[in-house]
């Protein structure tokens, strides 16, 4: 089966999220590296805090693979994924108090997680 055009494009959209999730992310690992030289809690918990924010766009990284492979297990992948970014964005308006959160960070994961549950969209999965 050739690879639908929508699942084409949140393949792309997910490497292209996972590259600047990682872009993030990793400015902290460096800076905790050299805040870790002179105060070493702080250069723990900073990684830490790098770990955790690199595993989002790890797993976005990997879900763009399986999906541009129609791999099965992409499907279940896309769907935590999208999920986690989805609770992330309410956190986010949580925390914050600005709901604009939900339009800048929210939008495109919940239009992808609704795609994924599609019929059409699991079928080409093998689901």
């Amino acid at each position: 089966m050739s690879r639908p055009t929508g699942i084409t494009i949140i393949a792309i959209l997910a490497f292209v999220g996972g590259l600047l999730g990682l872009c993030g992310a990793l400015p902290v690992f460096g800076i905790s590296l050299i805040a870790g030289a002179f105060v070493p809690p702080v250069g723990v918990i900073g990684i830490l805090i790098g770990i955790i924010l690199a595993a989002s766009p790890l797993l976005m990284l990997a879900f763009a693979y399986g999906a541009w492979n129609l791999r099965s297990w992409a499907w279940l992948l896309g769907i935590i994924a999208t999920g986690i970014s989805v609770l992330s964005a309410l956190i986010a308006v949580i925390t914050t108090g600005n709901i604009f959160a939900i339009a800048t960070h929210g939008i495109l994961p919940i239009i992808v997680f609704v795609y994924l549950l599609l019929p059409d969209t699991r079928k080409a999965f093998k689901l």
